[in-house]
């Protein structure tokens, strides 16, 4: 008896290690976004402490005020779930804590994804370690995918944590604050698995509709921040349907390719492609369209950038005709729709 139970515990142990071998970079990865999310979790300080600590601004003050107020309305008028999250505060002294790396296939827009435990697949893969990031980065373009990294000023556990409020989003527009808090929370209500370009769509979709709302119940319709906040979004939104506009030319352009196509024409056929919908967006009808040109000649976009706009913003006109004709503008119905569709309490 005692052998068997020896044989069998010998068994379980060798295939731990076998697991561990072949998914060691997986469980890397993993105890590195573990250390990453215990220090900020571990370095929150509650809200409630810093508003009652004297050496707070009050510029500060207000913002975490703000921030409170934009949770409660979402939890009571939009049906958000109700949880702790952004009632801690974690300082990030000014820096950027937190990357994603994202890929594309070179002549195609087909996405390198990752899976993850709980959320699936996933388009992107994110980094406390800024040195980590360009590594993977390095090693995706060595496999002859084109790369993008950014930094992320804001993220959602889905409940796993208590996510506090990271200092550097204070510092946004009052508007792209409060837009940027409640698609957070969002995807703490609604997030699918295994279906990331929905779940993002979705948060941009109601954590812009829900800011418009939150905004004119605040300051009044006609306030100086509702329309500074339209303002800007217009231009951003143009931009990006700019940018959607040059990602089904990409793709035309990609399905125009022949299998025996030489590497080179490929080439020289995007990059053209790419310069003429660089050069035209300072066409567009939008004050910053010039800064705009003049960030993407600097960033020199690729697939990968281009694909970072169909992942937010693809699915808008969509669910903006579905808000409009379905729903009737409720967003609180409009939400409760898809926490029914997606089996949420």
């Amino acid at each position: 008896m005692r052998r068997a139970i020896r044989n069998v515990l010998l068994i379980l142990l060798l295939l731990i290690i076998v697991l561990g071998i072949w998914q060691w970079e997986l469980i890397d990865y993993g105890i590195m976004q573990g250390r990453g999310q215990l220090n900020v979790l571990w370095n929150a300080r509650s809200v409630e402490e810093v508003l009652e600590d004297p050496a707070t601004p009050d510029s500060l003050r207000d913002r975490l005020y703000l921030v409170r107020e934009v949770r409660d309305f979402a939890e009571d008028s939009l049906g958000i779930r109700r949880t702790n999250n952004y009632t801690t505060l974690f300082d990030q002294q000014g820096k950027d804590i937190l990357w994603v790396v994202t890929a594309c296939e070179p002549y195609s827009l087909e996405q390198v994804e990752w899976r993850f435990p709980v959320v699936g697949k996933v388009s992107y893969k994110g980094f406390f370690d800024y040195e980590r990031a360009l590594k993977e980065e390095t090693a995706l373009k060595e496999a002859g995918y084109d790369t993008y990294v950014r930094s992320v000023g804001a993220w959602s556990t889905l409940g796993w944590f208590k996510d506090p409020i990271m200092s550097n989003l204070l510092f946004r527009g009052e508007g792209e604050l409060i837009n940027t808090i409640i698609h957070e929370l969002t995807h703490g209500t609604i997030f699918v698995k295994d279906s990331l370009d929905f779940n993002e769509n979705l948060a941009t979709f109601i954590g812009h509709e829900g800011a418009l709302q939150f905004m004119a119940l605040k300051w009044g319709e006609n306030s100086k921040p509702l329309q500074e906040y339209k303002n800007r979004y217009e231009g951003r939104h143009l931009f990006s349907e700019h940018m959607l506009r040059g990602l089904r030319r990409l793709k035309e352009l990609y399905g125009s390719f022949d299998e025996n196509m030489p590497e080179r024409d490929k080439a020289q056929a995007k990059q053209l492609l790419i310069e003429r919908i660089v050069a035209q967006t300072d066409t567009i009808p939008a004050g910053a369209a010039e800064g705009y040109k003049r960030f993407l000649e600097r960033i020199e976009p690729n697939n990968a950038y281009f694909m970072s706009y169909e992942r937010y913003r693809g699915e808008q006109t969509v669910l903006r005709e579905q808000y409009e004709q379905q729903f009737n503008e409720n967003l609180e119905r409009f939400l409760a729709y898809y926490k029914r569709k997606h089996g949420v309490d």
